[in-house]
């Protein structure tokens, strides 16, 4: 049972959904006036929009990066190749650091001096306000480290004449203590001569080469380092390609801007000052090291000097120095070459242990640059290097907003310290055992010294002077080997990247696509009152058509009146050939299935809400049967609110006098100007309608009248706020229960079911009224009859100029 009653609830639901969507789509065709004017609106809108906005060029370039070659001069030279291709060893691309560098404060700032970005120019005469690049007529110069520069702000430039010049400052300028505009807006200037105020010096000449086109305004904007910097960052992308697996090894830099040339030659300074950024950084490295062995050459220099005068000394008193035991001091020599290496070591370890300790800050120097051949300390320094240069690379204004480079940075400092701890800990090891190696080298150097004891003391003397000699020679030729070696390196240095590509232009702009933008416009224009239709259709709370009627509640539908346009209300007598006066017509003809084989009949109209056109209804109805020749008459039974007396100019008693006993039931009954139809008007309002409606003489009323009349019609108050139709329902043979279009509640018609019993029920019917026949905006069903086809015509009087107005704007916005 409960599965069937979800079944039908889900079936109500689907149809409810349809019903809507078809009340839709008829609304919106009717409307359709409105989506071509929308849509039109769009497209224009759309070409303005596209129109304001500038084009946007697309500018790349490739750059590939060369492994760097740290085997020595001789063997870069060996290897040089300045050529794409042949030779080259190309290094995978960490786009982490090429980003770091390339976007690097030091970079762009280089870059922004040297192309003079910090200033901009523009041509403001339209509000499509165009940037000039080497194309303004006056350019401003200023020097870039004064201290409260007026910055961030846009000055117009007029020319007052060929000498001077005014500026006036925009009023967005930043929120400041001190305001620039009264020191720069109304002042004259002269073109050419260094002018201060308040404090900033700068110089504005004319441009010789572009002509000032007087019917044009100029403006120049100043841009602080740290605005221009973000704005080449958010224009300049960088990205790796090649393939993954085996590497990207191609730096991609991308630039978009509205003039082509700015971006080219942005792209190739940027490149330039990288790349002389990249030799510089292998320069310093190599000036390090040739100053290091400048002055152990000058050390040994010294040392051999001494050597040489106590030499020459030791030859002049004793001219026959014999050659001595070759054989001990040719070991003794060897030990010493030991010795020599050893101490080099040691001092080399030394130096190492210093670095680290201290946390020096610059270039470290290799092993071999001291001569110490060792392959697992050169391994280890080499680590180390990369370590620390990897680091400084992420240490950028970068890592200061990404979380991801703060973690990076982090963890390559804590490599670096725990590479030092590992580099501390081989070097105690070493010094440790070369020291040990050393005095094992002095002991048999002292052995080799006893067993030369028998030599002559000058003899030996003068042969550890030349011994001693020789070694700090042989030392002093490969120091100035190494120098030469780190002079060619820095001599021969070159940056480690080489173009690929250099800057392109886009075939055509990126921006604005203007294709696009129309189709987007003239979507949003038709999908935009579409979209407002459709809320209006789904949140419509109100009954528009029959269908609604009959979709919400099982009580039939007698008929649909028309929406008057004449001024009176009696339309049947008025206008009896109109539309509206034939649904009446239409309903009066529906009365014989409503109450079949019956000559008299009782009639009662009511309402769920005020305002739904009872009265009117009760009214032309009574009219109707009236000029059919039946005898009717028409009770104002609406006691709490009387309209009837606007619609017939009667006088005397009424429904109210007769029911508090002031006068006779006939006394009561009055005549009207429409033949055939009498009427009981509603009298004065009584403090309890109620009581009267259901006492003993309304009935008895009621029984007389029906007697004496063919119709009997009651207006009676609306049953949504009181129960005074209740009362009546009792004595009446049809109850229809009006309705009006735009007007009734979809919920006042969903309850309506719930006021009566079943056997009430029988005798009510709707009656939607008010309906306009020709603005049918949402469709539906009105009856069996159409009142479009010319058949009726309805006389109208001719509106006023405002009346016109109000009936276009309703039917626009309806």
């Amino acid at each position: 049972m409960n599965t069937q009653g979800n079944f039908q609830g889900n079936f109500d639901e689907q149809e409810d959904v349809v019903l809507d969507l078809g009340r839709y789509f008829r609304y919106a065709l009717s409307k359709w006036y409105l989506v071509a004017i929308s849509t039109v609106l769009g497209v224009i809108v759309a070409f303005g929009v596209t129109w304001l906005m500038p084009d946007i060029w697309q500018v790349t370039s490739k750059v590939v990066k060369e492994k760097e070659d740290t085997s020595g001069g001789a063997s870069m030279l060996a290897g040089l190749d300045l050529g794409i291709g042949g030779g080259m060893d190309l290094a995978t691309i960490n786009m982490e650091y090429e980003k770091g560098f390339f976007m690097s404060r030091g970079i762009l700032r280089k870059v922004v001096d040297e192309l003079k970005l910090d200033v901009a120019y523009y041509d403001a005469t339209s509000l499509k306000k165009r940037l000039l690049y080497k194309t303004s007529p006056f350019v401003i110069d200023f020097d870039r480290n004064q201290n409260g520069m007026p910055l961030d702000r846009t000055y117009l430039v007029k020319k007052l004449s060929s000498t001077t010049y005014e500026l006036q400052l925009d009023d967005d300028e930043p929120k400041e203590e001190i305001s620039w505009i009264p020191f720069f807006n109304k002042k004259e200037f002269p073109f050419g001569k260094e002018v201060e105020v308040n404090g900033f010096k700068f110089t504005i000449a004319l441009n010789e080469a572009v002509i000032w086109d007087t019917e044009s305004e100029y403006e120049f904007r100043l841009y602080s380092e740290d605005a221009i910097v973000r704005e080449i960052r958010d224009k300049v992308s960088l990205a790796a390609l090649g393939d993954k697996k085996a590497g990207e090894s191609v730096l991609q830099f991308t630039s978009n801007g509205t003039i082509p040339l700015m971006e080219v030659d942005l792209l190739n300074t940027i490149y330039k000052v990288g790349e002389e950024e990249n030799i510089d950084y292998k320069n310093s490295r190599d000036f390090k090291a040739i100053e290091f062995l400048d002055e152990r050459l000058t050390e040994i220099s010294d040392s051999m000097r001494n050597m040489a005068s106590e030499m020459h000394v030791l030859r002049i008193k004793n001219k026959e120095l014999s050659g001595g035991s070759q054989y001990v001091f040719q070991k003794i020599y060897e030990l010493d070459e030991e010795r020599n290496s050893i101490e080099l070591t040691l001092r080399y370890l030394e130096y190492l242990k210093s670095y680290v300790q201290d946390q020096k800050e610059d270039e470290i120097l290799s092993p071999n640059m001291f001569g110490v051949e060792n392959k697992a300390l050169d391994q280890l320094v080499e680590d180390y290097i990369t370590l620390k240069v990897e680091t400084t690379t992420l240490q950028t204004e970068l890592v200061e907003n990404s979380p991801i480079f703060q973690l990076q940075l982090k963890q390559k400092r804590e490599a670096v310290v725990a590479m030092e701890k590992i580099i501390l800990e081989n070097v105690t090891n070493m010094t440790d055992t070369y020291r040990f190696k050393m005095k094992q080298v002095n002991r048999k150097v002292n052995e080799l010294m006893k067993s030369a004891e028998t030599l002559l003391s000058e003899e030996k003397v003068f042969t550890d002077y030349q011994r001693l000699f020789t070694t700090n020679e042989e030392l002093y030729t490969i120091l100035l080997q190494k120098k030469a070696e780190a002079s060619i390196n820095s001599a021969s240095a070159t940056s480690d990247y080489r173009v690929l590509e250099y800057p392109e232009i886009s075939e055509k702009p990126i921006s604005p696509k203007k294709l696009i933008n129309l189709v987007i416009g003239l979507l949003l224009g038709a999908v935009l009152p579409l979209g407002l239709m459709f809320v209006k259709i789904v949140f419509d709370n109100k009954i528009q058509t029959r269908d609604d009627i009959e979709a919400l509640s099982s009580i039939p539908v007698a008929g649909v009146v028309g929406k008057a346009k004449r001024s009176d209300v009696l339309v049947v007598t008025n206008s009896p050939k109109g539309a509206v006066s034939e649904s009446f017509r239409s309903i009066r003809a529906n009365m014989k299935y409503l109450v079949p084989n019956k000559e008299k009949v009782t009639i009662m109209a009511t309402s769920t809400i005020p305002g739904e056109g009872k009265t009117f209804f009760s009214s032309n109805l009574a009219a109707s049967f009236a000029q059919m020749g039946k005898k009717v008459l028409l009770i104002g039974a609406d006691i709490r609110k009387p309209r009837l007396d606007d619609y017939f100019n009667v006088q005397g008693y009424g429904l109210t006098d007769y029911l508090i006993g002031n006068c006779e039931s006939y006394a009561a009954i009055q005549k009207t100007d429409v033949p055939n139809l009498h009427m009981i008007h509603s009298g004065p309002v009584p403090p309890n309608p109620s009581e009267l409606l259901s006492s003993d003489k309304m009935s008895a009323l009621m029984a007389d009248m029906q007697e004496a009349f063919d119709v009997v019609m009651i207006d009676t108050a609306p049953i949504g706020l009181v129960a005074d139709s209740f009362n009546l329902l009792q004595h009446v043979d049809v109850m229809f229960l009006m309705t009006r279009q735009d007007h009734t509640l979809r919920e006042m018609v969903q309850k309506a079911e719930s006021h009566f019993s079943d056997e009430e029920r029988k005798k009510v019917n709707f009656v939607l009224n008010g309906v306009d026949m020709e603005n049918n905006t949402y469709g539906g069903t009105y009856g069996s009859y159409g009142y479009s086809g010319g058949y009726y015509v309805e006389e109208e009087v001719e509106p006023g100029k405002r009346d016109k107005a109000k009936s276009f704007l309703k039917k626009v916005f309806s």
